[in-house]
């Protein structure tokens, strides 16, 4: 399980989790730790992780059973 820090510009309205089905690797071959992966910006109901001319997208869901209340 790999895990990532967020860091938000203004104080966010709420937290939410964000789960990332892919695999990310440093074109040089280094290590991924450390490096930021990219913007992520909520459109709509679009979720889109953007880093430099590369962009995933994604979708926003509500969880059927919440971790938390």
């Amino acid at each position: 399980m790999k895990s990532a820090v967020l860091r938000f510009e203004d104080k966010p309205e709420e937290l939410v989790l964000i789960e990332l089905q892919s695999t990310a690797y440093m074109e040089d071959g280094s290590k991924v730790t450390d490096q930021e992966l990219g913007t992520l910006q909520l459109k709509g109901g679009t979720v889109v992780l953007t880093n430099g001319p590369r962009s995933l997208y994604g979708s926003l869901q509500e969880l059927k059973s919440p971790l938390a209340p």
